[in-house]
């Protein structure tokens, strides 16, 4: 009897995973199933001068760790920005070193598959 009622909250743990999942690749965020490199956390990247801006995102569609070191490696990838992700929080803080249009940020953001809400100017 106990050992039937393990059984059966094991396959509704695994069910809800896999729901989840699915919901999220509906979303068209397929990191959690990709090929990019699964968990390959990005490099801490130094800018080469001071920072002179930094911006808040709100970004949509994150829903796990690749999510964020997706996000984080695409925005670093842009010269002159350095990020830090957060995917629980939906935020990216981002510092600049040079002025980088939003734009720019946001559509690097947005060719991975995620949507950006918001940017903000922080001090």
């Amino acid at each position: 009897m106990i050992a039937t009622i393990i059984i059966v909250v094991i396959v509704a743990v695994l069910a809800a995973i896999g729901v989840k999942r699915m919901i999220g690749m509906a979303k068209g965020n397929s990191c959690c199933s990709s090929s990019d490199g699964g968990e390959f956390k990005p490099r801490k990247k130094k800018l080469e001068g001071e920072v002179i801006a930094k911006r808040e995102l709100d970004i949509e569609g994150m829903s796990c760790i690749n999510c964020q070191y997706k996000v984080e490696r695409k925005i670093n990838d842009i010269k002159g920005v350095r990020a830090h992700v957060d995917f629980k929080k939906n935020k990216a803080r981002v510092e600049m070193d040079r002025e980088v249009p939003d734009d720019i940020i946001s559509s690097a953001v947005e060719s991975i598959g995620y949507k950006v809400t918001a940017i903000r100017s922080i001090g």
